[in-house]
């Protein structure tokens, strides 16, 4: 099993391949390091098995203002790079890989981007995850099941959203040569969760087509009422097995668009019935 160093360093070299490419450069951020996972994944000082959720790749706004304004955040979400070219750092320097993987483990501790994560005890992912009894964050409410970690299809932060890229960018440059797969699988046997959850329909759609999804159950569907207006909406997913037969589910759900933390606690004790999961003692 690859080390997360051993892995970092696979990152950092294919990083640096991308940023001699001119239609990458207009995308990659100069100062984010490839990013292989959000979360204590070491040293937590809990024996809690872990909950992988999985999305598309890490924000812009984890390290820059936003689209329109590339300024780096004041006060980064992560360890983060001079520049890139401080990639060949993380190809050689085992204190600076030792540095940017310490980032990766105290994401939540610092300034998490709530707009995706949610905030403790909050809606967004963390109250879905809270209805399976799993928690980002380490200090969490006492009852807490499950340790969850978060990792991306794609590791590198880019300035478009994965949706507008996906065709003419990532799929020929990370899918299709097996390079994205390869990756995530070595940072799953990193992981070893307990089960995957993977969020948004892009993501499930791309994880089901290149990570041997078996098994896949039917739709099911999880109907509730907006807050705003009272509409009857839906929350469609399916379960199946992947990466030697790790209980996976691919939920039409994306966070920052989700709705109440009511409804998501509500729909966690379903996922956490497919999946196979305790959800008695929710967080």
């Amino acid at each position: 099993m690859a080390t997360a160093e051993e892995i970092l360093v696979r990152a950092a070299q294919r990083n640096l391949t991308l940023w001699d490419d001119p239609s990458w450069q207009r995308e990659l951020i100069d100062t984010a390091p490839p990013v292989l996972w959000f979360g204590r994944l070491f040293d937590d000082g809990t024996e809690l098995p872990k909950i992988l959720t999985i999305a598309a790749n890490p924000s812009r706004k984890e390290f820059v203002q936003g689209k329109e304004d590339p300024t780096p955040l004041k006060k980064p979400r992560f360890e983060v790079l001079r520049n890139h070219t401080e990639l060949r750092s993380l190809i050689s320097d085992g204190e600076c890989q030792r540095r940017i993987i310490q980032g990766f483990n105290r994401y939540f501790e610092t300034r998490p981007y709530t707009h995706w994560f949610g905030k403790k005890n909050g809606a967004k992912a963390e109250g879905l995850l809270n209805g399976l009894g799993a928690s980002f964050y380490h200090s969490a409410v006492q009852g807490t099941l499950y340790r969850a970690v978060h990792a991306d299809l794609v590791p590198f932060a880019t300035m478009s959203d994965f949706r507008d890229i996906k065709d003419d960018l990532i799929e020929p440059a990370l899918f299709a040569p097996g390079w994205a797969c390869e990756t995530l699988g070595q940072i799953i046997s990193l992981v070893k969760p307990t089960a995957i959850i993977v969020l948004g329909s892009t993501n499930a759609e791309y994880y089901q087509r290149y990570f041997d999804v078996r098994g896949v159950s039917r739709r099911e569907s999880f109907r509730y009422k907006t807050l705003t207006n009272g509409e009857d909406r839906e929350i469609h997913w399916q379960t199946g097995e992947s990466y030697g037969g790790i209980p996976t589910a691919l939920v039409h759900l994306d966070p920052p668009r989700s709705p109440s933390r009511k409804t998501l606690k509500d729909l966690g004790p379903l996922l956490a019935r497919d999946l196979g999961l305790d959800s008695r003692r929710r967080a």
